[in-house]
């Protein structure tokens, strides 16, 4: 418990949760998330399908984090198969947490929300103040609709209240603190021996008639390791829009444009507010609106009697996010709010004047006018900007039109090739790696999630007849046409074709087999009284090994591989004047033998500030712990179905 404490303390909380309840945007992406595709699941919770994009991504990515050592740790298909179900688990959490967030009715107030998305700096101008146009602009350009991105950040902001309704709950008794300072300090002394698995590895030969039968019986037991889905390989004309960018625009059809439409050029009317909120859901029942209600109207009297609406919306408003600066939401246009609490704020008129009492669907409102910009037509000069860029958007839009009725009609014509389609329109023909039928894994980056891809590669015509395709329309606004290079059946791979692999494979299990058998020899003899100098003698002669010792080995100790200090620490305390035998193999594959011949318990008196840190580990840890066993009950109670065999087309 004491290592997970520790090592689980790195960071803050947040890093643990983002591997639990926050939609995994990093690797499913949007995509994913608003478009699920209810077919080919890995995972169904509680009648909500996983998609197996979605855990191909999250497989590549965390695959991806372990980087050169994936190899290395997952080289079995015990191993690989355990890491596959961790990752299918992590995504069957994150489901269930994000269920049970709604279920609790956790939720983001429109007002709070909007108070976070214009801090956003991607969303404001150069003075700093949110842009409703670079907004929009923004969100188009990675692929979100408004109420995509405002779904997206609720979620993220309810999954916040529910890790901080843990955290507030958690407390950490001062024995807890004063025992991990006690064992933060443990020193231990050790002997130990590395028993190398390169040394067995070199003595294994599989170029031989048991190694051929071992091959083959390793072959036929694990065939589904070396099945070939359907693939296909092609060739295509990638097209996107020309960069704007370079594109050189003169003063005259800026002009001409802003005269032609001037209309277009209407500034909307602005105000900025201030508002007092007192909370009362739509479906409150009558004793909660009324209290609300009539808690509302006793602040509009006490500022009719004078009393300052700042101050009163430091003391009285519930909206937690505008109360400490005096009920201020800064400027508004007409589409940000409730329509209720618009139509009640744009009907003030004075600067300082205050509405009526206002029912929104967060609850009761006063309203406070404190300042406003009327509507009407910019001037020129403030509209080239955005001028320009409609201009330069057209010109690229007419040219890209263009670009694909020169394509369309030469596929068309030259149907059994993309060479002089490409040289018609000066493009790149390019090819892609072979790629999975079914799901399309594998696919050129620029042509995933779209269907009708994979339609056209899987017509009769592209497929059996060998035309070119038909343009196909991106959902990103860009487009293709392709034709088939290469057509794979779906089948096993021979035996011949990994041979290779299986090789290395059995080398590496033979020779794990080989050293942990002469570590455990090596325990044996000194478990039956054999003195550590004469346990080498169970051990072959030709490997030069030898005894090594660190003393006062501590917890964060370097001197000796990571792995094998952290599992010394785990090896219970020997009697006085005894010690403890322990075999670890390690993840390189080497076998240590250790001798903890000594435990020694340093009794420091921490500083207030190492204190206070020992109590935010132990928070941490805690809040970790009740999460993991609230996904725990949460999984317990659900109707989830996995499918294993589907996990396994990600290869």
């Amino acid at each position: 418990m004491l290592e997970t404490i520790r090592n689980r303390s790195n960071g803050p909380i947040a890093k643990f949760i983002i591997g639990l309840i926050i939609v995994p945007f990093a690797f499913a992406g949007v995509y994913s998330y608003f478009n699920v595709n209810t077919s080919n699941a890995v995972a169904t919770v509680n009648g909500e399908d996983i998609s197996l994009m979605d855990f191909d991504r999250s497989y590549r990515f965390q695959k991806q984090n372990w980087g050169e050592n994936f190899d290395k740790y997952f080289s079995t298909d015990e191993r690989l198969q355990q890491f596959r179900m961790n990752v299918l688990q992590q995504l069957v959490n994150q489901r269930l947490s994000t269920q049970a967030i709604q279920e609790m009715g956790l939720r983001t107030s429109d007002q709070k929300l909007r108070s976070v998305i214009m801090e956003v700096g991607e969303f404001q101008d150069e003075n700093g103040e949110f842009d409703l146009t670079r907004y929009n602009m923004t969100l188009q350009s990675m692929g979100y609709s408004p109420n995509q991105y405002q779904a997206a950040r609720k979620n993220d902001m309810a999954s916040n209240q529910f890790i901080q309704s843990l955290e507030a709950t958690n407390f950490v008794l001062s024995n807890e603190v004063q025992l991990n300072k006690t064992l933060q300090n443990q020193k231990r002394d050790i002997d130990y021996l590395t028993i190398p698995q390169d040394f067995y590895a070199k003595q294994i030969d599989l170029n031989n008639e048991e190694g051929e039968q071992a091959i083959n019986s390793y072959y036929e037991m694990n065939k589904s390791r070396f099945t070939i889905p359907e693939r296909v390989s092609i060739e295509y004309i990638y097209l996107t829009k020309q960069n704007k960018d370079g594109i050189i625009l003169s003063d005259g059809q800026i002009a001409d444009y802003y005269n032609d439409n001037i209309s277009n050029f209407e500034v909307s009317e602005r105000r900025r507010l201030a508002h007092i909120l007192v909370a009362a859901a739509v479906d409150a029942d009558q004793n909660t609106t009324d209290a609300a209600e009539q808690k509302i109207s006793d602040i509009a009297t006490r500022i009719g009697a004078g009393e300052s609406f700042e101050d009163l919306a430091k003391e009285t408003s519930e909206d937690g996010s505008t109360a400490e600066l005096g009920g201020d939401l800064d400027w508004i246009e007409r589409g940000m709010m409730d329509e209720t609490f618009e139509d009640a704020a744009f009907s003030l008129q004075e600067k300082g004047s205050i509405s009526a009492v206002v029912r929104s669907n967060f609850g009761f409102h006063l309203i406070k006018l404190l300042d406003l910009e009327q509507g009407g037509p910019q001037s020129l000069d403030d509209s080239k900007e955005q001028i320009t860029d409609i201009l330069k958007e057209q010109i690229v839009e007419d040219k890209y039109y263009d670009l694909k009725d020169t394509i369309s009609e030469k596929a068309f014509e030259v149907s059994d090739s993309l060479d002089e389609v490409a040289q018609a329109a000066n493009q790149l023909v390019r090819k892609s790696n072979l790629f999975d039928r079914q799901y399309g894994m594998g696919m050129p980056v620029e042509l995933q999630n779209q269907p009708a891809v994979l339609e056209q590669i899987f017509s009769d015509d592209v497929l059996y007849q060998g035309l070119n395709s038909e343009l196909i329309e991106l959902t990103d606004g860009n487009s293709v046409v392709l034709r088939l290079s290469e057509h794979q059946e779906s089948g096993v791979s021979p035996v011949t074709e990994v041979r290779e692999q299986i090789m290395a494979q059995l080398t590496y299990q033979r020779a794990r087999e080989a050293t942990e058998k002469a570590g455990n020899a090596v325990i044996k003899t000194l478990t039956d009284g054999t003195s550590a100098a004469d346990a080498l003698g169970s051990l072959p002669t030709e490997l030069p090994v030898s005894w090594q010792q660190q003393l006062a080995l501590s917890r964060t100790g370097t001197e000796v591989n990571a792995q094998l200090r952290d599992d010394v620490f785990k090896i219970p305390a020997p009697e006085a004047g005894q010690s403890a035998y322990k075999g670890i193999l390690l993840g390189t594959g080497d076998y240590v033998v250790v001798i903890l011949n000594a435990v020694t318990d340093d009794v420091v008196v921490a500083s207030e500030e190492d204190n206070l840190k020992l109590d935010k580990q132990f928070l941490d840890y805690h809040s970790q712990a009740e999460i993991y066993s609230y996904l725990k009950y949460l999984d317990g109670k659900a109707s989830i179905s996995r499918s294993v065999e589907n996990t396994n087309l990600v290869q």
